[in-house]
């Protein structure tokens, strides 16, 4: 062969075997593809390594054809160089041998990974078709939960318009579906445009995470008694860049009514139904309010019941609560359905009467109410009986300032119990003046005993027949530091109406055993000793054992105490202060019953109670000797004392013609300024000393 065919057939071949390299090169990227599962790249390269392959083809055609027409054509020359042609003959074999070994390989390797890749569009095809299925079986789940929720639930555009609703928001609106979708939540609420509109059109996405909250009242159908409370909750979303809204309607109408009884409760007594202190203030500002307008007066009573209190600690809170509750229905009867009453607490009550022309009407309607409350009441098969004060202001005379308004009128209930239990009491200037001083005075007791403010004083008590001093009465005196020693006749009514007493009381006891010790150790023969206990003291449930207390802890001698009791702790509960004098009388404590004549049922004490001494009371005894009545009951009462084996000891005797008088009805034993006047325990010391000196006495 010529050099020049030699050189083409060279080249020829070496185009061939470039193609088939980079055949080569395109088959390792297109597994590399679909390894990486990029099918779609892959796929792309596989058509350009086709059309490669079509061309390496086409170019050993046309070889191996010029190669036949040398064989054909030129016998001769293909003799001469057999062995050259045989060469190429066999390079051509061997490229072609080498393609079809290349292309099935490759083939096969590729139409593994076609196969490979096949199976992986299958799965993802299923696996979007189940992800389809489940996003389906998802939009019903959650339209049925939608659907069953008691809550309303409403999609609006960014305009407001009605995209789609569930059946509870059809059914709190009351409108159908079909009117809703579509129309615009300002229309559906014409009554709530301005909040809802304001929150329609701040919806910038800042503004994402808020929301409104609206309370809708919706009339109910006729038939239906009452309305319906809603609350709207809306709140702003993005969805595919667009703003869209939320709402939640929920049905409160009940939540409203358990709020409201709340409410209710909160202002209502729950024992009696009444109104409460709470609402006492709202119901009197509204009634003053009112009756400005018209130019009436607004009238407060604050009432106090009289005596509840020993009924409670007597039968028990149970007989108590049906007592007030009977006090609440009498004080309904007297009053006009116009009226509030209210129970403040306790046994305290307050009436506001308003739309009255004259003051007159007020009073005549306290007068009323004392005479109500005063009648027996029947509880439990108990016949009780209690009474009531009542304290009064007016608006505008008085004032318009509520809380003013109250306190004046309870400065005026303070003075009705002060002076006479059962009755009622104007507010006025003086007796602000005069509740104030004694409310100063309450404020100083108070710190009194810590301060050690209280001193007793001794009241000896002479035996005429003797010539000796048989007893002391203890009297307590209050050492004020700015207003200096001051009578109990100023303090004690003061310490009765509060817990002071009960102190006070606890201290007297406990000072008048302690000075007759220091007596006893001085080597002086103190005699017996008295002591003054308030009405409230003897009624209180730990009065037995206070009193025991105090003997046990300093070993006191119980028979030289003497308690002295009025008729007014046994008028109270007669058969419980027989029990309390025996359970004390037991331990070796006498009473003695003080101021006795006053009351008017004198002599029974006598029968039923088991005293060991009565005081004739100082009126009594001074009337004794100017008037014969008195004198011959008088007499007649000493008496029977001496009969019953029972001391009588004459009060207040300040003169020598008073003293002859009860000597000659009898009586030895006295009291009064004619004898001693009270004295403090030093001078008492002096005067035992010189009272011993006549009798050696003395006491275990």
């Amino acid at each position: 062969i010529d050099t020049d065919k030699k050189q083409l057939f060279e080249r020829k071949f070496q185009a061939i075997s470039d193609s088939m390299y980079e055949m080569n090169m395109e088959a390792n990227k297109i597994f590399g593809l679909f390894e990486r599962n990029q099918g779609k790249e892959a796929g792309a390269y596989m058509a350009s390594m086709d059309r490669k392959a079509a061309a390496v083809l086409d170019s050993i055609s046309k070889l191996i054809a010029e190669i036949q027409w040398l064989q054909k054509n030129n016998f001769d020359y293909q003799i001469s160089n057999a062995e050259e042609l045989k060469k190429y003959e066999t390079y051509i074999g061997a490229a072609l041998f080498l393609m079809v070994i290349m292309v099935t390989i490759y083939g096969h390797k590729i139409a593994q990974q076609f196969k490979k890749q096949q199976e992986r569009n299958r799965r993802y095809t299923q696996a979007l078709k189940e992800k389809s299925n489940a996003i389906v079986e998802s939009e019903k789940r959650t339209k049925s939960v939608l659907e069953a929720v008691a809550d309303g639930i409403i999609l609006l555009d960014e305009f407001g318009n009605v995209e789609s609703v569930n059946k509870s928001a059809v059914k709190h609106l009351g409108i159908t579906d079909g009117n809703m979708i579509g129309n615009n939540i300002l229309e559906l609420l014409p009554d709530y445009q301005k909040l809802i509109k304001e929150k329609l059109n701040n919806n910038d996405e800042s503004n994402l995470d808020t929301s409104l909250r609206q309370y809708i009242t919706l009339e109910k159908e006729a038939g239906d008694a009452l309305p319906i409370h809603l609350e709207l909750t809306l709140s702003q979303f993005e969805y595919s860049g667009q703003n869209k809204f939320t709402g939640v309607i929920r049905d409160i109408t009940e939540q409203k009514k358990y709020q409201d009884t709340i409410k209710e409760l909160a202002h209502t007594d729950s024992l009696t139904g009444l109104a409460n202190r709470s609402k006492l203030n709202t119901i009197f500002q509204q009634s003053i309010k009112r009756d400005s307008f018209d130019n009436n007066y607004t009238a407060l009573l604050l009432l106090d019941l009289d005596g509840f209190k020993l009924v409670n600690d007597t039968y028990g809170h149970p007989i108590g609560d049906k007592l007030l509750i009977d006090v609440a229905d009498r004080l309904k009867d007297i009053c006009r359905d116009r009226d509030y009453i209210c129970r403040l607490g306790g046994d305290e009550f307050a009436i506001v009467v308003s739309n009255i022309s004259t003051t007159d009407v007020v009073e005549n309607l306290a007068k009323r109410l004392i005479n109500k409350i005063a009648k027996p009441y029947e509880v439990d098969d108990l016949k009780l009986e209690i009474g009531t004060s009542i304290g009064i202001c007016f608006s505008p005379i008085d004032g318009t300032d509520v809380h003013e308004l109250i306190r004046k009128a309870d400065l005026a209930l303070y003075s009705a119990k002060e002076n006479k239990k059962g009755d009622f009491q104007l507010y006025n200037k003086k007796l602000n003046d005069e509740v104030m001083l004694h409310k100063m005075i309450e404020n100083d007791l108070r710190d009194a005993i810590s301060l050690n403010q209280f001193e007793l004083h001794y009241q000896p008590q002479y035996d005429i027949d003797a010539k000796q001093i048989f007893g002391v009465e203890s009297l307590i005196r209050w050492r004020h530091p700015e207003k200096g020693l001051v009578s109990p006749f100023h303090f004690i009514p003061i310490a009765e109406r509060t817990s002071i007493i009960l102190d006070i009381g606890k201290w007297v006891l406990m000072q008048a055993c302690k000075d007759w010790l220091i007596l006893n150790e001085a080597g002086i023969a103190p005699p017996k000793v008295a002591c003054n206990i308030s009405a409230r003291q003897f009624e209180d449930k730990n009065f037995i054992n206070d009193v025991l207390a105090i003997i046990r802890s300093m070993d006191f001698p119980a028979h030289i105490l003497q308690i002295e009791l009025t008729e007014t702790v046994a008028l109270k509960d007669i058969h419980h202060c027989k029990e309390t004098i025996l359970k004390l009388k037991d331990c070796g404590v006498s009473f003695a019953m003080d101021d006795f004549g006053t009351g008017h049922t004198s002599l029974n004490y006598l029968n039923k109670l088991p005293l060991d001494c009565v005081k004739i009371d100082k009126e009594f005894v001074r009337q004794a000797a100017i008037d014969d009545t008195t004198s011959i009951i008088t007499q007649s009462l000493i008496k029977l004392g001496k009969k019953l084996n029972i001391d009588v000891i004459a009060e207040g005797i300040e003169d020598l013609k008073t003293e002859k008088t009860l000597c000659k009805m009898g009586c030895n034993k006295m009291q009064g300024y004619y004898y001693f006047i009270p004295i403090s325990l030093e001078e008492l010391k002096l005067k035992l000393i010189e009272n011993n000196q006549k009798e050696d006495v003395s006491y275990g």
